[in-house]
């Protein structure tokens, strides 16, 4: 009658499950999971409360040594991709240099020198930037969105800027409201369509921006393009950091879009589009429907 698992279980009787910090006779802490499950009588109420303790120290500690051993990968990933990308600009940059430094040299070569050390800093800082923004992501700031309104927008402003590249929108009716950040959901609809342009040739093609409405209650934004798609074999890694199969990517445009959605509790994935390009489908959380 004392048993406070009688109140736990009075409004519940799904069995309750914990991992907690347990110290044992000889004064030593040690990860325990303990798991509880009421026996209801005919009446519906709690007669007995049945009471298992695991030791899972070990399991604990062979998952705390994976963890560090994944950081420690992906720094290692992370530091091996910075030095690769500003191997070369640095080179070019003391190349540079050294014809500066040669005062026989003529003066037109001095001039193209200093306009290469200008574009190799100007693509270092765009680098770092790229390695900055996904070391060190922004915290979102979600607001209530119109989904539709909100990639017109977007597009608009793309169009200006990729002139070569049709971007075509299917924006679903009633448009649907999403809880995101508009400036982090602007980066991944602006880093797909300039990933869709840089797989085709000379960036000319055609995206189509696509909204859905799902029956589980869900939004959906899918991307389709022109380009040569995805080979299958490459799939598992495009949002992998790092990876990429263009001569000049940092491998880091996918990776960033996948942290953000991951962040915003939505989903995202790659196939073939039925145009025989890339398709890229992000799944959103939960919706509702304007008044």
């Amino acid at each position: 009658e004392l048993c406070p698992a009688r109140e736990v279980f009075a409004g519940s009787h799904d069995p309750q499950t914990e991992q907690m910090l347990a110290t044992n006779s000889d004064g030593e802490e040690r990860w325990v999971e303990t798991s509880y499950s009421p026996i209801i009588n005919r009446a519906g109420e709690v007669d007995f409360v049945i009471g298992v303790i695991r030791d899972i120290h070990e399991r604990k500690t062979l998952e705390s040594r994976l963890q560090q051993t994944e950081k420690l990968a992906s720094l290692g990933a992370l530091t091996a991709g910075i030095a690769h990308e500003i191997k070369n600009p640095l080179g070019i940059i003391l190349s540079s240099v050294e014809i500066l430094l040669d005062e026989k040299r003529p003066r037109d070569m001095h001039r193209e020198a200093a306009s290469f050390i200008r574009e190799e800093v100007q693509r270092l800082d765009q680098r770092l930037r790229a390695f900055l923004q996904f070391a060190r992501p922004q915290p979102a700031l979600p607001e209530d969105v119109v989904l539709g309104g909100l990639v017109r927008r977007i597009v608009h402003d793309l169009d200006t800027s990729l002139p070569t590249l049709s971007i075509d929108l299917d924006l679903c009716q009633p448009d649907p409201i999403v809880k995101l950040d508009p400036d982090q959901f602007r980066q991944v609809v602006t880093n797909l369509v300039l990933n869709a342009a840089e797989a085709m040739e000379n960036g000319s093609g055609r995206v189509l921006v696509r909204t859905l409405e799902r029956p589980d209650g869900a939004a959906a934004v899918e991307f389709h393009d022109d380009g040569p798609g995805i080979p299958p074999d490459l799939q598992p890694q495009i949002f992998d950091p790092f990876f990429t199969t263009k001569a000049s990517g940092t491998g880091l445009g996918l990776s960033v879009v996948f942290q953000i959605v991951s962040e915003m509790e939505g989903k995202i994935e790659a196939g073939r589009s039925e145009s025989g390009g890339a398709l890229f489908r992000i799944e959103l959380p939960g919706y509702q429907q304007p008044d």
